[in-house]
């Protein structure tokens, strides 16, 4: 199989080339930043804002992988244009040349529901996929992964604040842990290696085109739990400072994934147990600090 992925620099887009490339697919990127994995065919160094070059990356693959997004939900209450720019324009480029080239679309966007610049992009981009399938015949997956965690997310200054790599990267170092909001909170967290699994497998099965799946255990953790388990597994003298809900969250998130739709096409397999994936996240970024 001949794929290309856009974002493939990113935290998930990393760690799906690499599971492409070890199944033996061809894989092409695209990304505002170099990609250099051993084994690439050809790399676009390119925005997705750019529709000539997004059309010919595109031009020979089987499927695109489309990742490219600004991320974040308070950091983009304020940027909702750039936002709109990437996550919804770049989409629609990328579906064109999908529609140009005779490509599949394998769309990553998220399960909830909050009223964010992130969500409502992402949810716009999401209808945009749907009109391409039923008007142009545009094949699309759309899959909607949950609260994913493990090595190579990007932590510090200029980046999307998520939860488990920051807090991590602070237990680390003995800074307080930020929790917003009560840590009531709840979520479906799913270790980076068993979403590119699936993403994979769904791309690989005939069944799976023009579904929407959620990508997610099924179970789902506190805040609290989350922020516990990592000061036990970093051994950290951290201590826990609560703060009021950033704009854009929700104080009453209760998160699962809903696996009916994706074992209704292949079996989901067994997932990285929460402590076991913490445990091999923990390490990575610790010896990131070294």
């Amino acid at each position: 199989m001949k794929a290309l992925v856009t974002g493939s620099t990113g935290f998930i887009g990393s760690h799906l080339v690499e599971t492409l490339l070890e199944r033996g697919h061809e894989v092409t990127t695209l990304d505002r930043t170099a990609n250099d994995s051993p084994g690439i065919t050809r790399a676009f160094r390119a925005d997705i804002l750019d529709a000539e070059k997004v059309r010919e990356a595109t031009g020979g693959q089987d499927v695109v992988y489309h990742l490219s997004a600004l991320l974040g939900t308070a950091e983009l209450v304020a940027q909702a244009h750039h936002a709109v720019d990437v996550n919804i324009n770049g989409t629609v480029n990328v579906l064109d040349a999908c529609r140009s080239e005779d490509a599949a679309l394998l769309f990553v966007s998220k399960p909830n529901p909050w009223l964010n610049t992130y969500s409502i992009t992402k949810q716009a981009a999401e209808q945009f996929c749907l009109m391409y399938r039923s008007e142009f015949q545009v094949p699309v997956t759309i899959v909607k992964p949950f609260n994913v965690y493990g090595p190579r997310e990007s932590v510090g200054p200029g980046r999307a604040q998520k939860l488990i790599p920051n807090t991590i990267a602070k237990a680390l170092s003995d800074q307080p842990l930020t929790i917003f909001g009560s840590g009531d909170q709840i979520n479906d967290y799913i270790f980076v290696d068993d979403v590119v699994r699936l993403i994979a497998d769904l791309s690989m099965s005939d069944k799976s085109i023009n579904g929407t799946y959620d990508l997610g255990t099924g179970n789902g953790q506190t805040v609290n739990e989350v922020c516990r388990l990592i000061l036990e597994l970093t051994d950290s003298g951290s201590v826990i400072e609560r703060l009021p809900m950033r704009p854009g969250e929700s104080s009453s998130a209760a998160l699962r994934a809903d696996l009916t739709q994706i074992e209704r096409v292949m079996p989901v397999g067994d997932f990285v147990g929460l402590r076991d994936g913490m445990a091999r996240t923990v390490e990575y970024y610790r010896s990131k600090s070294n």
